[in-house]
């Protein structure tokens, strides 16, 4: 009877851990992806470009100049994200060394550039609005993912005002199988997605067709301008010719 009653907790109690197991195994998981969660972190995000020697150069950029200013409209502006436990939830901060809005900034700059475009203070407006840039941990059993999103609108004016390109870009970086929640593993995933932003955008033909219809308009009314500057002083120069001369009597 004895013996029984032995072999019944033994096996209860092999029962017991192999339910508990998978629950140990989550909790030393999550401990292991949570890491330094208490502590603020920081990021340099930076921008590769592409290849520029592979990149297509556009047939007559060279006359085109461009001018790329960005508008931050985060709620939040120096922090891309925050380092999670392994339960999933939001611990201390994830803030960026450099500026956002100046990084993506440059970044749009540099492809414009390695296409031959001119980048100046005065050219084609390329108007950035930028709503969302940041980085969120998601916790697996084993590993787990960190996911970047980059929300921005893209709008481009011609010298009336007038709208002549308009594109939403919702760009996505992921960095899979990590196994900290901790802000290098974040700085993966958002220069990620910065690089997916700038590649759906210059992937766009409609973009860059959109610049070459707002410079085409710069032009005419440039061209314009210059013929009524340089026909005044002709018109000014005749009429003072013709207006007749007084001549005193005798």
């Amino acid at each position: 009877m004895a013996m029984v009653e032995t072999h019944s907790v033994m096996t209860i109690q092999i029962q017991i851990r192999r339910l508990l197991l998978p629950a140990i195994l989550l909790i030393v998981a999550g401990l292991g992806l949570a890491g330094c969660a208490l502590t603020q972190g920081q990021v340099d995000i930076s921008y590769a470009p592409s290849d520029s020697g592979g990149t297509t150069k556009i047939a007559g950029a060279q006359a085109i100049a461009v001018s790329v200013s960005v508008d931050d409209e985060r709620t939040t502006k120096d922090t891309v994200g925050h380092k999670s436990n392994g339960f999933g939830m939001e611990m201390a901060p994830i803030k960026s060394n450099n500026d956002v809005p100046q990084t993506l900034q440059s970044a749009i700059s540099t492809e414009l550039k390695n296409r031959d475009f001119t980048v100046a203070q005065a050219g084609v407006p390329v108007a950035v609005t930028l709503t969302k840039f940041d980085s969120r941990f998601q916790t697996g059993l084993w590993s787990g993912t960190a996911k970047a999103e980059v929300v921005m609108n893209v709008t481009v004016k011609d010298l009336d005002g007038n709208i002549v390109y308009t594109k939403l870009i919702d760009a996505e970086g992921l960095n899979e199988g990590i196994e900290l929640a901790s802000a290098d593993n974040a700085q993966i995933a958002l220069d990620r997605a910065l690089q997916k932003a700038m590649a759906d955008l210059f992937a766009d033909n409609n973009f860059i067709a959109a610049l070459e219809t707002a410079n085409k308009g710069a032009t005419l009314q440039a061209k314009a301008a210059h013929s009524d500057r340089v026909a005044a002083p002709l018109i000014s120069g005749s009429t003072a010719i013709s207006q007749p001369v007084a001549v005193p009597s005798q």
